[in-house]
């Protein structure tokens, strides 16, 4: 339940119905391309491209090639909660994006990130190993990390087209630096300058 992975999904598991998804996940484009409605904004998806799902979105694949191959993990709440702390540091900021959550690597970076993927597969595999949480719980930390890294070089942070897409951005900042702290929402609106009720 805490950690889920999928891999090697081809053309042939395709949704025939919109989904609704339980979970949050992360999308690893490994060949080829496919065309999506994620909460009714369409997307198509490209080679070493990195996706994001949130929980609780509608999904539904609309155009698929051939050649298209992905793989997926997903995080429980519980052990993002935990990394939070750690995360603070490393803000994923292409989570941020206002067109879409994804970042695209080049050939050599995809790779990498599919070793830590490798990794944590083989780990949820052992089954006797009394550690097995910790251990992904860590090489999922160091892979975000990673991702960070890319992001700041590749992800130009948006000029804010306005003050309400400039008040979400911040909003999320303050999200990242205080949740574990401050969860109410008279916090957030002191900090942002506006009513709670905004």
């Amino acid at each position: 339940d805490e950690f889920t992975m999928y891999s090697g999904l081809v053309k042939t598991f395709a949704l025939e119905f919109p989904a609704h998804t339980d979970k949050g996940y992360i999308g690893f484009c490994l060949d080829g391309y496919a065309e999506i409605d994620i909460n009714s904004k369409r997307r198509t998806i490209i080679k070493n491209e990195i996706i994001f799902v949130p929980k609780n979105s509608i999904v539904f694949h609309q155009k698929i090639s051939d050649d298209f191959r992905v793989a997926f993990l997903s995080i429980s709440k519980s052990i993002m909660e935990e990394l939070l702390n750690d995360l603070r540091k490393y803000p994923p900021v292409f989570l941020f994006k206002p067109d879409f959550p994804a970042i695209v690597l080049n050939d050599l970076e995809m790779k990498q990130m599919m070793e830590y993927f490798s990794l944590m597969w083989k780990v949820t595999e052992d089954v006797q190993n009394d550690n097995r949480r910790e251990i992904v719980k860590h090489l999922f930390l160091s892979m975000l990390i990673n991702l960070h890294w890319h992001a700041k070089r590749y992800i130009e942070a948006p000029v804010p087209v306005s003050r309400k897409q400039d008040t979400v951005r911040t909003f999320f900042n303050l999200i990242f630096e205080n949740l574990k702290e401050a969860k109410d929402v008279s916090f957030y609106a002191d900090k942002l300058c506006v009513s709670p009720k905004y």
